[in-house]
């Protein structure tokens, strides 16, 4: 079964910088301007964190998501779900970044599965993948 939203795109930086930036699981808001606010729990860092992002209602999307860390692995995979309810027009959602080194610099892969509510399924892949662009775009400009 393939990913319901998939984007890959090597980056000019090294492997260790795109997963710091992956893995400051709280400042999700540095990478995407339509965070206004992000608080990690107190379970602190890594696999079990959960971040409640605050979304700019400019975004379309007014509200609360919450995020949790499902795995992050020696530099070279991060995962995340979705949990709880969300004002996303989606449900069962699970993101997946791998990263692999390359001789230019790092090829990030980040995918996620998810069934959409309410919205054409084609339209919020672009929408998905969108996102997933700004998120990358956002780790080359902190890096």
């Amino acid at each position: 079964m393939g990913y319901s939203a998939s984007i890959e795109r090597t980056l000019p930086i090294s492997r260790g910088k795109v997963f710091a930036a992956l893995a400051d699981f709280g400042g999700i808001g540095r990478l995407v301007p339509s965070v206004v606010k992000s608080v990690i729990d107190l379970t602190g860092e890594g696999v079990g964190s959960v971040r409640t992002i605050e979304l700019n209602p400019e975004c379309g999307f007014e509200g609360v998501v919450m995020e949790r860390v499902e795995a992050s692995l020696e530099g070279r995979l991060f995962s995340y779900s979705i949990i709880g309810d969300s004002p996303l027009p989606m449900r069962d959602y699970t993101a997946v970044v791998q990263l692999e080194d390359t001789g230019e610099g790092c090829k990030v892969i980040y995918s996620s599965n998810w069934e959409a509510v309410g919205v054409d399924e084609k339209e919020h892949k672009t929408t998905m993948e969108g996102l997933y662009q700004l998120i990358v775009d956002g780790i080359v400009d902190v890096s």
